[in-house]
């Protein structure tokens, strides 16, 4: 254990199993196990190649001590490791002591700042709760806690935020969520603003975007468990935000553009000037457990009819949309349930999607209009020319009931 910036020499006496290790480039001290090479054009870190885990007990011991005066914390039994510097204005995490983190799980507001990184030393950490609390701020978490596949899940809980800008909540835990995370959303009603700042696809104007890769929303009930029942889903994702159909993003609540994007267990409506609840533009797609519905009446209490030009008897059977518009779209849809709400294919001549074991509730009934035929699941080409073949698609369509 070598003490100042000085190359790394190897040493003999193995403690412990450290795979993963940490050195601070304070000039006072920086402490290694094992050996590898200093990188000068490390600005933050020194950067090693561990080839050996050696380490006297007296020396580990020396380390220990200096590094708790030093930083204020260390994990001294294989939990976390890491120059974590939170400043007292910024709210900590909670389980942190000075004798540092021994748990599998840990806990954080998304107003959680990191200036440096937070190593899993022994792999004790499996996963990071980050409660959403701010839809203005974000959690630094990339490059700070290692190894990359810990499981991240951000959690949108009315209880513990109140009830005010749940739709704001969603949209920052969706905008800052990474590669893999999931997002919980406790029971409650998610009225999602129109973001008109925020550019994605060259264009603003859009209510609720998922761009992220592989990310799972899931609707879960208060004590946190996931829904799997369509019909007792509890939150409701809408929005009263108006804006007249015009541009792309002003037709959908919901757009998908990542790929391998999985939704469950939510209430998904409309918003206001209804076109599009959820258009799927990636791939790999997978949707279940969910309600499909017209805007409850009791979400509508603040809607100037006049305004907006919607009013509840109009629209109360005018449900929403589920739109596939990817031409070569994979895409699971199971065990929903649509109440006055329907399916359609946009033009997807090679598509692969399997639609199964959902509910279809008022299929000829809008409106009380008996000349009007709901559909259900249907085709659609807004190409020109339209694509009117699709023989090289496969869609299979099974086990699923259609109520009038």
């Amino acid at each position: 254990v070598i003490f100042g910036k000085k190359s790394l020499q190897s040493c003999t006496n193995v403690y412990g199993d450290l795979d993963q290790f940490f050195a601070t480039k304070s000039p006072q001290f920086g402490v290694v196990w094992g050996e590898g090479t200093y990188n000068p054009d490390d600005t933050d870190l020194y950067s090693f190649e561990l080839t050996s885990c050696t380490g006297t007990a007296e020396a580990l011991a020396q380390y220990e001590a200096i590094y708790r005066t030093a930083l204020g914390h260390l994990s001294d039994n294989g939990g976390i490791t890491g120059d974590l510097v939170i400043p007292d204005s910024i709210e900590k995490v909670s389980g942190w002591a000075f004798d540092g983190w021994a748990i599998d799980s840990i806990t954080m507001s998304n107003t959680t700042q990191f200036d440096g990184p937070v190593f899993n030393r022994n792999e004790n950490l499996k996963s990071v709760n980050i409660i959403v609390k701010d839809p203005d701020a974000a959690v630094n978490l990339e490059g700070k806690i290692l190894p990359e596949d810990i499981e991240v899940t951000y959690i949108i809980d009315p209880a513990v935020t109140g009830d005010e800008d749940l739709g704001a909540l969603l949209a920052s835990a969706i905008a800052n969520a990474g590669e893999g995370d999931v997002i919980k959303v406790y029971p409650g009603d998610y009225n999602i603003p129109q973001d008109n700042e925020t550019m994605v696809e060259g264009q603003t104007g859009w209510y609720l975007p998922i761009t992220k890769n592989n990310i799972t929303i899931v609707g879960v009930d208060e004590d946190g468990n996931e829904i799997t029942d369509p019909t007792l889903t509890q939150a409701n994702i809408y929005s009263t935000d108006y804006s007249a159909n015009g541009a792309w993003p002003t037709q959908n609540l919901i757009t998908v553009l990542g790929d391998g994007v999985t939704i469950k267990g939510l209430t998904i409506m409309n918003k206001i000037a209804a076109n599009k609840s959820l258009e799927v533009v990636g791939t790999d797609f997978t949707i279940e457990n969910c309600k499909f519905a017209p805007i409850s009446e009791e979400l509508l209490v603040d809607v100037d009819e006049e305004e907006t030009g919607y009013a509840y008897d109009e629209y109360k059977e005018y449900g929403a949309s589920l739109y596939f518009s990817n031409a070569d779209v994979a895409a699971s849809v199971t065990n929903n349930y649509f109440d006055h709400s329907g399916i359609t294919l946009d033009g997807t001549s090679n598509a692969d999607i399997t639609i199964t074991g959902n509910t279809f509730n008022g299929v000829k009934n809008w409106n009380n209009d008996p000349a009007y035929t709901y559909s259900t699941i249907g085709y659609t080409s807004w190409a020109n020319p339209p694509v009117t073949d699709i023989s090289d698609a496969s869609i299979t369509i099974t086990e699923n009931k259609f109520i009038d």
